[in-house]
Formats: structure tokens, C-alpha cells, sequence
């Protein structure tokens, strides 16, 4: 019996690789598996919370939306004076344009003006203007960084709510009351970072109970024609800005 006995001990241990039996080993493959799907999950709902949080976010903070009504005074300086403000006449694609009054008003038709979108590129488009860091295209007048004021050379330069603006003008976000001065004028020129037209905000001709309020304010898009005011070419000895307009069919 006992020559028995040890030869099955020593079978057993044979077929068990001379350790434990597998009854007793601790399973460590199989509580790593465990952990990885656990780690995994907790990361996978962390990053899908995020992402929920982000896009409501977005969703709470992309104003105006196609309900409101938002304004921007706006002017152009130009050496030593603003310029004439532009009209679009009714020419409004998307819901941002402008009546003349050196506002502009931001009610968008669609998403495409809305949101995000509602940027100061919107307003260019319509009224064929554009203004980078070093240059600025309006009508009638193209001037860049190193054309002249008289004998001074000058340089282009973006002041929005009394800050100066540095980057992609065109990228700007429209806020309701803002107040943006776009300037080419020699360096050390006492620039004013309010424009002319800021009081207008508070005599707006398209908010009911406003002073300036009148009776049809509606704007039809891809309508009528472009008015504006022409300024004096870039390296003049004047820098007066004539009082005549032009009028161009879009």
C-alpha cells in the first residue's frame, strides 16, 4: 500500500509540472483581466461625461441664435478721421448688415450666421470689405501696413471694447453693444478706440422703445444696392475723406 500511494503522488506531480496543483495557484491572469476592463470603463465614462458636459457647454454659450437681436458699433479710422459709414441698402444674405447708422446688426437667418458663426467675416462679405492684421480693403480704398499718411507711413491696427486686437480680425465674435474701431494711421496717432456711431446704440432704429425706433425696419436679403462712401487713396497728402457716395449693384 504504501509503494502504491507514492507512486500516485509522484504521477500527480509529473503531470502538474512538479508545483502546485493548479487548485491551488493565485488566478493573477485572470484579476488582470478584471482590472484592464475595469480601468477601461471608468475611462470610458469619464471621457463620455466630458463630452456631454462640452457639448451642452456649446450648446448654452453659442449665441445670438436666430431669436435675438444683437448690435456693434463699428468704425474706420482712417490717418486722422473716421470715415463715412457704409449702408447696404437692404443687401443682407444672412442677417447681418448694417442701416447706415455705423451699427451693425447681428440677427441671423440661419445657422450660417449663428452661434460660432456669427463673426465679423459675415459682415465683410456682405459689404465687400475685408481687414487682416496688416491690411485693410474698403470701398474705394485699399491700404496696407507701410503705406503713407501724408509723409508718415502707417500700419493697420484692430481695437475692439477699447483693447487692442491681435489675430484674424475677420474671427471676431460679435457681442451684443460691442464697440470695434478698425484704424490705419501712423504710429503714435492718438487713435479713439470709441467710434462715432457708439451713441446710436442706445438710439436704435429696429428695437422697439428706442428712441430712433421707426415703423418698418425689415430687412430683405439680396436685395437693392450697396452705398458707400469713398475715402482718398492710400499715400495722399489729404487726409480728408470726401462727402460724395457711389452706388454699385452687388
Amino acid at each position: 500500500m504504501g509503494k502504491a500511494s507514492s507512486g500516485k503522488k509522484v504521477a500527480r506531480a509529473a503531470s502538474t509540472g512538479g508545483g502546485r496543483t493548479s487548485r491551488g495557484k493565485t488566478p493573477w491572469g485572470w484579476y488582470s483581466a478584471i482590472s484592464v476592463v475595469v480601468i477601461l470603463g471608468v475611462v470610458v465614462l469619464v471621457m463620455s461625461r466630458n463630452e456631454t458636459q462640452e457639448r451642452v457647454g456649446a450648446r448654452s454659450e453659442e449665441h445670438p441664435t436666430t431669436d435675438e437681436h444683437w448690435h456693434t458699433a463699428y468704425g474706420f479710422f482712417y490717418c486722422d478721421q473716421f470715415l463715412g459709414q457704409l449702408s447696404d441698402n437692404g443687401r443682407d444674405p444672412k442677417g447681418v448688415h448694417t442701416h447706415g447708422d455705423g451699427i451693425i446688426h447681428v440677427h441671423p437667418f440661419s445657422h450660417a450666421a449663428s452661434g460660432k458663426r456669427a463673426i465679423l467675416e459675415v459682415f465683410f462679405e456682405t459689404m465687400g470689405v475685408d481687414v487682416t492684421e496688416t491690411s485693410v480693403k474698403y470701398p474705394g480704398q485699399t491700404v496696407k501696413n507701410g503705406d503713407k499718411c501724408g509723409d508718415k507711413e502707417a500700419e493697420v491696427s484692430v481695437w475692439v471694447n477699447g483693447k487692442q486686437y491681435k489675430g484674424d480680425p475677420g474671427k471676431i465674435h460679435f457681442e451684443d453693444r460691442q464697440q470695434i474701431v478698425w484704424a490705419f494711421a501712423p504710429k503714435g496717432t492718438d487713435i479713439p478706440k470709441t467710434p462715432q456711431s457708439a451713441s446710436n446704440l442706445d438710439n436704435l432704429s429696429d428695437v422697439p422703445g428706442s428712441p430712433g425706433a421707426t415703423s418698418s425696419t425689415a430687412q430683405v436679403p439680396n436685395a437693392g444696392t450697396v452705398t458707400t462712401t469713398s475715402a482718398p487713396p492710400a499715400g495722399g497728402t489729404s487726409t480728408t475723406a470726401p462727402s460724395s457716395t457711389s452706388s454699385s449693384t452687388p
